[in-house]
């Protein structure tokens, strides 16, 4: 029999399991992770905040953990001591995409939670795709810059040197002929169109894209385009060449400069040509054209001069293109052999209101004065400058020993113009003039100065430099920087054209929130022109440690508790903040109170709304800001932390206890129904005995009274023989016993005996039956033993007794097994029969048959036994054989009969208590018949 697996201490923990976690706080995120949108090569994160964190935390992307290990491009950054793990991916690939999800595993108390999935999308670094190039221009001209940009994020603009032009499409100056066009490919293309163009449009353009930090994209710039718009071409003058004395030995220039020149340059000596462009063609060696030839400079120098140089000068353009023949002023190069003389003379120039003009004069061998002279006016004598000049800015400098009297004339008026002369007294007397043209000044662009911060980020420790730029003005106007408190020295920068200032800084605390100021002055200004940049916002490094004790307040709802922010910093902290849900705490709050220095926050009264809220300390010590962050829990007021404790302890007693009981109720179910089972099984045993001989074992036990001989043995039975006299080993014959089911006697018994038998032996003889019934539904086979019937044997009869009791137990045996081949066949041909009818009327049936049969067989034994009567009453006998008793014959019918009537009773017994068992069995049983000795 299969036995029942008993059950485990599942059930128990499964119940303990679910009451201790029902009371326990689960782990849940604060902040999951959200989709961005990153530039390959930038950083990338992704935020994760836990609370209760009690499992160990994991990334994941696309289905498959991710390790920081061994990849120097992941890392955990955030404060992971209150639940931040937030997942910082370096310098962005493009196989970085994907779908990322946050996972806490299952502990403690806690079951897995996972976030929800976050996009990471890598998108191209913004790039031109064509840029503005150089554009040479005439006045009334279009002129065209092209500028577009692939992956464009940030804002395009157009400056032109400094100043912003345009923002996208929206032209930033009041000029309605500058205009943005995007040639039908909008938010790509952005060209920058100038109608009717002006000299005043000439100078340096670009276009650039600003960065966007939240996707990484960086600023980007393109070179530089020169635009240059022109007067119509027409060649002119713009030096001549002037009267001039040189020394002998020494060297002389004579000036001829042209502007838009197209044709040739020709320079005259008395009226006879002597140069063609850069060639002499006289075939003087030393005679030389210098200067810059772009520049359209055709000076004519004497490398040592020779009386034979002193004569009439002047050069001449010959006609081209649009431009006609145009001839210069005519100079006169005068010679000096001897004496004092003049080596370096004042030569014309122009100059601006405001500016510094120089006029240089220098005298060898001098024997007399050295005067300066402004249209005939003496201006100094020798190294001494007249009081009314030198309060207008006129002053002498140079080295007297070497001869040097350079005159010097700052700031610039209107009334400065003049011829200016340097002469010297004495022997030869000699002089020099040159003219001096001032002109008006030009102010400065509109909107100069400009100030500019760098893109990049500031924070401390970065140097950066801020710029001050000022465009156009003539002349160029004065630029300073200043703090507020003082003047700073700037640094001055190249510029295409217009000045810029820099002012290098180095970010740090001290200049935390200042504002620096750029200052313009120029002569056409009423007032100082400015710009400002700041205050400054400094991403200093964090000088301020701070927490809240506790990171999570349990307090029982309706009563006091309190948090306590402690913050140190350098410098120290000066005041502290407290916000409840982000909203600031102020005093008129009646549910909360200040304490010690607004470090102590106290809740008045606890209330169920305020259950997992959020409180901030804020602390600031001038340079910088910190917050950290607590919860507020409500507890049950019925349930305090004892409790809570003492309750959760009762509640895994009962749930022992509870598994303690189930399991054992369910043990005494198991136990009762086994029982059950072998209680029936023993029922079917004792009604059903008469199974096939196959499965029977008969055995004799043979008990004598005086030898104590016993043993035991299957289909006969052996006793071993004693020695000695009195020890029974002769064969004697019981054959008295009932015939089982397939027509044989039970086993005889043998004795042993060395001489006759013994009158007073004598030996009782215990039949048992041995039944091994099979299981209705396939089980093992079991063996039953029970005792039958006891028969005393007496060893004192004789032979012939013996021999005659074999003879008719023989002849009884033998048609008693005939008989039960006859009922066995009739009783399955009944079976057979009755299977085909209803039940009730099957069970009627059946016993009305059995009955029937069993008088049949009743009137069949009689029939048989007077035969036998018959048989020996004619078999001859010997004198000591006695008669065969009737009587004998008498008491074997009355023991048929009352054994028939046995049968039948047990038949009808069996069928009525195993009629449902019928109903499950393949095959019909017939009732079930005792066997008995």
């Amino acid at each position: 029999m299969k036995r029942l697996a008993p059950p485990t201490l599942a059930i128990f923990l499964v119940t303990f399991t679910a009451l201790i976690h029902s009371a326990a706080t689960q782990q849940s995120f604060l902040v999951q992770p959200s989709s961005i949108t990153k530039v390959a090569g930038s950083d990338a994160t992704f935020t994760c905040s836990v609370q209760d964190k009690e499992g160990t935390l994991s990334w994941s992307k696309d289905g498959g953990t991710i390790s920081t290990n061994g990849n120097s491009r992941l890392s955990i950054v955030g404060d992971t001591a209150n639940g931040v793990y937030n997942l910082q991916i370096s310098t962005v690939l493009s196989s970085d995409e994907g779908t990322y999800v946050c996972t806490v595993a299952a502990a403690g108390t806690s079951t897995e939670i996972i976030s929800t999935g976050a996009t990471l999308t890598v998108s191209t670094q913004q790039a031109f795709q064509t840029t503005p190039e150089d554009v040479t221009a005439t006045v009334g001209d279009t002129v065209s810059l092209t500028c577009s940009v692939s992956d464009k994020e940030g804002s395009l603009t157009w400056l032109k040197g400094t100043t912003v032009i345009s923002s996208e499409t929206t032209i930033l100056v009041s000029d309605t002929r500058i205009s943005i066009v995007d040639g039908g490919n909008s938010g790509v293309q952005y060209d920058l169109q100038i109608t009717n163009s002006e000299v005043d449009d000439t100078g340096e353009y670009k276009c650039a894209v600003t960065s966007v930090t939240s996707t990484g994209q960086e600023a980007i710039e393109s070179d530089v385009a020169q635009v240059t718009v022109s007067e119509p071409i027409v060649q002119r003058f713009t030096t001549e060449p002037s009267s001039t004395q040189a020394d002998v030995d020494n060297m002389a220039t004579l000036y001829c400069v042209v502007e838009n020149l197209e044709g040739n340059v020709l320079w005259y000596k008395d009226n006879q040509a002597i140069s063609e462009n850069r060639e002499i063609t006289i075939g003087n060696n030393n005679l030389a054209i210098v200067g810059d030839e772009a520049a359209g400079e055709y000076n004519l120098r004497v490398l040592v001069a020779e009386e034979d140089d002193e004569g009439t000068y002047y050069c001449k353009c010959t006609a081209a293109g649009g431009s006609t023949e145009i001839t210069s002023s005519v100079a006169f190069l005068d010679i000096n052999s001897e004496g004092q003389r003049l080596t370096m003379t004042p030569v014309s120039t122009q100059a601006r209101v405001s500016a510094t003009v120089t006029l240089y004069c220098q005298v060898v061998n001098q024997n007399g004065n050295l005067l300066w002279l402004q249209d005939g006016k003496t201006i100094s004598n020798n190294r001494e400058v007249n009081a009314e000049y030198t309060s207008t800015g006129f002053s002498l400098i140079g080295n007297e020993t070497l001869g040097e009297y350079f005159l010097q004339i700052e700031d610039v008026s209107l009334d400065d113009a003049a011829t200016y002369i340097c002469a010297v007294t004495g022997t030869p007397s000699t002089s020099a003039t040159a003219q001096l043209e001032v002109l008006e000044a030009v102010a400065p662009d509109t909107g100069s100065p400009q100030c500019y911060l760098p893109s990049n980020e500031l924070a401390e420790g970065v140097d950066i430099m801020l710029i001050c730029s000022s465009q156009g003005g003539d002349p160029e106007p004065t630029l300073v920087w200043s703090n507020g408190a003082e003047d700073l020295q700037g640094v001055e920068l190249d510029a295409a054209f217009g000045i810029r200032l820099g002012l290098p800084l180095t970010l740090g605390p001290e200049i935390q929130g200042n504002t620096y100021t750029c200052t313009s002055n120029h002569v056409t200004y009423t007032e100082l022109q400015t710009c400002v940049i700041g205050p400054l916002v400094i991403n200093l490094i964090p000088r301020i440690l701070i927490d809240v004790e506790p990171s999570v307040l349990e307090v029982i709802e309706g009563q006091q508790s309190e948090f306590r922010c402690n913050a140190t910093g350098d410098p120290p902290v000066t005041g502290y903040m407290w916000y409840y849900s982000e909203t600031k705490i102020n005093t008129t709050d009646r549910r909360f109170e200040h304490d010690e220095g607004n470090t102590v926050l106290r809740i008045v009264s606890a209330e169920k709304s305020m259950d997992n809220s959020k409180i901030r300390c804020e602390a600031k010590n001038g340079i910088d800001t910190q917050s950290a962050t607590a919860s507020i829990k409500i507890v049950d007021p019925a349930l305090n932390e004892d409790d809570t404790l003492s309750f959760r302890f009762l509640a895994a007693v009962v749930a022992l206890i509870g598994g303690i009981i189930l399991t054992a109720i369910i043990i005494a179910i198991v136990i009762y129904r086994v029982y059950k089972k072998r209680r029936d099984e023993d029922d079917d045993d004792d009604d059903d005995d008469t199974d096939d001989d196959d499965n029977d074992d008969d055995t004799a036990h043979v008990i004598s009274k005086d030898a104590h001989v016993s043993g035991s043995g299957k289909k006969g039975l052996v006793v071993p023989p004693h020695a000695g006299p009195g020890v029974l080993n002769s064969a004697n014959y019981f054959a008295n016993g009932k015939a089982n089911k397939k027509g044989r006697s039970l086993p005889p018994i043998q004795n042993g005996h060395s001489g006759p038998p013994l009158n007073l032996d004598h030996f009782e003889v215990v039949y048992e039956t041995h039944s091994k019934k099979k299981r209705a539904r396939g089980g093992h086979k079991k063996k039953k033993s029970r005792i039958i019937k006891h028969n005393v044997v007496d060893p004192v009869n004789d032979r012939r007794k013996d021999r005659h009791a074999s003879e008719t137990d023989g002849r009884r045996s033998r048609s008693h097994d005939r008989k039960e081949r006859e009922r066995d066949r009739d009783d399955k041909r009944s079976r057979s029969e009755s299977s085909r009818r209803t039940r009730d009327s099957k069970s009627r049936s059946r016993r009305d048959d059995e009955m029937e049969l069993d008088r049949y067989d009743d009137d069949r034994r009689r029939s048989d036994r007077r035969e036998r009567r018959d048989d020996d009453d004619r078999r001859p006998r010997s004198r000591s054989e006695g008669r065969h008793s009737s009587r004998r014959d008498d008491r074997e019918d009355d023991r048929y009969e009352s054994k028939s009537r046995d049968r039948h009773r047990t038949k009808s017994a069996s069928g009525d208590r195993h009629r449902s068992r019928d109903r499950e069995d393949s095959g019909d049983r017939s009732g079930h018949r005792t066997k008995k000795v």
